[in-house]
């Protein structure tokens, strides 16, 4: 019997290696000395993050997608246990394992994008999802509470009462929408565009452009949302990328001798 190829198990662990694959997706470990030696930022960036509990999703060659799967917030499941009865925790804990589970793409120049396999926004945060939930249950209750006082024939003061308990209930269900991570004007449809930036110091990170280290530059967060009614429903593209001082000021076209719009490429 023939000794099995090395080539085809991980030097680090042991794990069998997908055919064509640059990096195990056990413990991230990049295969063979070509990949090591070209893009040492790359690897290592894929094996920090392996380290933090990531895993290798999908292996490109020159892009790698990585993967951070839980159960999701403890306080929120709590709160969902008491006004859903675990009906919503079976619910959240099932997205935040598998369709809103963190994902990000490393890049070979550099940069790194946070995508979503199925293409749900996934920038909730523990205050805005309890803000979003507290306000829809409540209005819901309320006007549920004013439209059957309203409907019974308890008397004129029993009917004002009922009139104040379905205008709040409409308020807050009014309100619950402007929780919604990325909210717009509700005549928002289709897709929209945005990005943001901010000065950083990173000495160690290379710039999207030169691949030279940014030092004081730019970090440039980036989003391409459809939008239903001002609601985000689907993130089409979502990441972030670093650039030196230079790159940052200069025209791309002086750079790369063609106009490159990095963010939406």
């Amino acid at each position: 019997m023939s000794a099995r190829s090395s080539s085809s198990f991980c030097s680090q662990c042991g794990a069998l290696l997908t055919p064509g694959a640059s990096f195990c997706s056990q413990c991230g470990t990049a295969v063979g000395a070509e990949v090591a030696s070209g893009r040492p930022e790359h690897r290592r960036r894929i094996e920090d993050l392996t380290v933090e509990g990531w895993e290798v999703k999908h292996d490109y060659g020159d892009r790698v997608v990585m993967i951070r799967r839980e159960f999701g917030s403890i306080p929120l499941h709590v709160l969902l246990l008491v006004s859903t009865s675990g009906v919503g925790n079976i619910l959240y804990a099932w997205y935040s394992y598998s369709p809103g589970a963190d994902r990000i793409e490393l890049r070979a120049d550099g940069s790194e994008a946070y995508v979503s396999d199925e293409n749900f926004s996934t920038d909730w945060t523990l205050r805005s999802a309890a803000a979003f939930i507290v306000s829809s249950v409540l209005g819901i209750f309320a006007s549920v509470l004013g439209l059957f006082i309203l409907l019974t024939d308890f008397g004129s003061v029993a009917a004002l009462f009922g009139a104040v308990f379905l205008l709040l209930g409409l308020f807050s269900l009014a309100l619950a929408p402007q929780h919604v991570p990325g909210f717009r004007s509700p005549t928002t449809f289709g897709t929209v565009r945005s990005t943001d930036e901010r000065v950083v110091s990173e000495p160690t990170v290379p710039c999207t452009v030169c691949s030279g280290p940014v030092g004081t530059g730019v970090a440039r967060r980036f989003a391409e949302k459809r939008y239903l009614a001002g609601i985000p429903v689907w993130t089409l593209n979502d990441g972030e990328n670093h650039y030196c001082r230079s790159c940052a000021r200069a025209d791309f076209a002086t750079i790369t001798g063609k106009r490159v719009e990095t963010e939406f490429a």
